[in-house]
């Protein structure tokens, strides 16, 4: 919610053989107007499914405030206030409901500045996603400056880029 998407993926099981150009043109033909299937391949049933394999995630949030946009020396800094730090704890619902502090630092591979129009900062995050833990991107903006104005999510425009499979040097796409 409050996100779009310009690469996502996703898994079809089907009991009889279909060809990946036929499935791309039976089902966009099915499609409301913008939303475009670019392709599709085959994968053995042998092969770890996507959500096992995808662990990264990269966003760009973009300034949707009514109030000023935090300019770009004030996001820089809080940028890299928030890389220099060892641990970032949040709190998360835990098992029976109570909060159990998270270090959500290890999750966060890069955040940099993303220089926008009319002088419109914004940010750019490569974040860990998946069952092996992770981080929302709405949480680290929440954390670039704890109590500020702009760390609101409502405040933010969030596009994710695209989903990827990081090895911890090297992002590469799953298809």
């Amino acid at each position: 919610v409050g996100v779009t998407a310009g690469r996502e993926y996703g898994e079809v099981f089907f009991t009889e053989p279909v060809a990946a150009a036929n499935f791309v043109t039976a089902v966009s033909k099915q499609l409301p107007a913008g939303l475009i299937l670019s392709g599709a391949s085959i994968a053995s049933l042998d092969e770890p499914s996507l959500p096992a394999v995808i662990n990264a995630a990269r966003y760009n949030a973009s300034w949707a405030g009514l109030l000023p946009a935090p300019g770009e020396e004030v996001l820089q800094q809080a940028l890299d206030q928030l890389l220099l730090r060892d641990e970032i704890i949040v709190y998360r619902d835990g098992k029976g409901g109570k909060a159990a502090p998270v270090n959500i630092r290890p999750y966060i591979f890069e955040t940099s500045l993303l220089r926008g129009d009319c002088g419109r900062a914004g940010v750019t995050m490569f974040l860990q996603l998946g069952g092996k833990g992770g981080v929302s991107p709405f949480v680290v903006l929440q954390q670039l400056n704890p109590g500020q104005e702009f760390t609101k999510e409502n405040l933010w425009y969030l596009h994710r880029q695209g989903l990827f499979i990081y090895d911890g040097n090297k992002a590469a796409n799953p298809f």
